[in-house]
């Protein structure tokens, strides 16, 4: 999703705004027609850094070691960009604690294309704020594509074919020779979040594990693999706790223990998330966990079925099993050499907390669990030319 710039007007009266599904929350002081937090700003700080500006540098090859005064290392193995954004926020509070004030010209943070893993989140505050003379701006290079991801890349040659009797026994036919594996633990990923229930009325919280390729999250193993089947009965009412499916596919299911059902259960603008806690197959009937849809089951009702490895059969469908680590993958079509990712952080990617006058231009913030941005009592922050997914 791509951000276009606009204008908004400044109130007295601060409230706080969260898009959970963006990715992008802030707490803000804006007009209630304003709510896009991004300025428009003059072309001629997207263009070039002025000339009495300090420049700073980073790169996916540079070292936090290193100066940060330079695109390149230099001939005296100091000089060279910085590998973090986190160290060159650092290198502007330096400067600004040993000059006193900022440059006449701001700062610009110019960032070498590539991705950018975050550990945890680059955070600004008071301290990291421009003025309106001397903004701090931080910028991809030129034209370079940089991804700053809440993420872990996992080499496409750590992935190997499946040789374990019994899970090519749960796969389907097709799938046994397609599938690949590869194992978490083994990549030093312990921590693989929690899938819990979510939608209208839940509490917002961090995704669990997610699998990217290519900058697209890959789907779970699911039934049906597109659209939705329908709830057939609800012996308990619109309030009980289980309702009866149609068929016969979840029989294939009986090793699984965490299967989980997205469905629009009574109205088709309220859906949620909820655990399966059994299946009678004899009855067709699936037994939920609390908390059910907030509106309760209803005759018609649509939803899916998903986390199940049995139903593991088409290109980009995956699943992992959580006590092992071991993840398995029908790889899609194109399966490329450096570009597939597990999510794994859960706080946002970039706060603000009542940061002023900062800018960020052409960054795409993508695959992390939690929030993309967050900016909480923050004036005269803009993002330009960014993607947020």
């Amino acid at each position: 999703m791509s951000f276009n710039s606009q204008k908004c007007q400044c109130s007295k009266a601060p409230r706080s705004r969260v898009w959970p599904g963006l990715g992008y929350a802030y707490r803000d002081r804006f007009s209630p027609g304003c709510w896009i937090l991004l300025l428009a700003l003059p072309l001629a700080i997207l263009g070039s850094v002025p000339v009495d500006a300090l420049a700073l540098y980073v790169s996916p090859i540079g070292d936090d070691g290193l100066t940060g005064r330079s695109p390149v290392l230099g001939p005296s193995g100091a000089e060279g960009p910085f590998a973090t954004l986190e160290r060159a926020r650092d290198e502007i509070r330096i400067y600004r604690w040993s000059k006193g004030r900022l440059p006449a010209g701001g700062v610009s943070v110019l960032v070498h294309g590539g991705a950018y893993e975050f550990a945890s989140t680059l955070e600004l505050g008071p301290e990291d704020s421009g003025t309106p003379e001397s903004p701090i701006i931080y910028q991809s290079y030129g034209s370079d594509t940089v991804r700053l991801s809440g993420s872990r890349r996992i080499p496409v040659a750590r992935f190997a074919p499946v040789t374990d009797k019994v899970i090519l026994e749960r796969l389907p036919g097709p799938a046994r020779e397609a599938v690949v594996q590869v194992n978490l633990f083994d990549q030093g990923i312990t921590d693989f979040g929690r899938l819990t229930p979510r939608g209208k009325g839940r509490a917002t919280k961090p995704a669990a594990l997610e699998l990217f390729i290519s900058g697209r999250a890959m789907p779970r193993a699911r039934w049906p693999d597109e659209g939705w089947v329908e709830i057939l009965q609800t012996p308990k009412g619109q309030q009980g706790d289980m309702f009866v499916y149609d068929g016969r596919r979840p029989a294939r299911w009986a090793e699984n223990r965490d299967i989980w059902l997205h469905g629009y259960w009574t109205h088709p603008w309220a859906d949620s998330y909820v655990r399966v806690v059994a299946i009678d197959t004899a009855r067709h009937e699936f037994r939920t966990n609390q908390p059910h849809g907030i509106y309760g089951y209803s005759v018609g009702g649509r939803y899916y079925a998903f986390n199940i490895l049995e139903e593991l059969d088409q290109p980009g469908e995956w699943y992992l099993d959580r006590e092992t680590g071991w993840l398995f993958l029908w790889p899609p079509e194109s399966f490329p050499e450096n570009d597939i990712y597990v999510s794994l952080l859960e706080s946002p990617l970039l706060q603000c907390r009542e940061t002023e006058w900062v800018q960020f231009h052409g960054f795409t913030f993508e695959a992390t669990r939690g929030n993309g941005i967050e900016l909480h009592d923050s004036r005269h922050v803009a993002l330009a030319n960014c993607t947020v997914r």
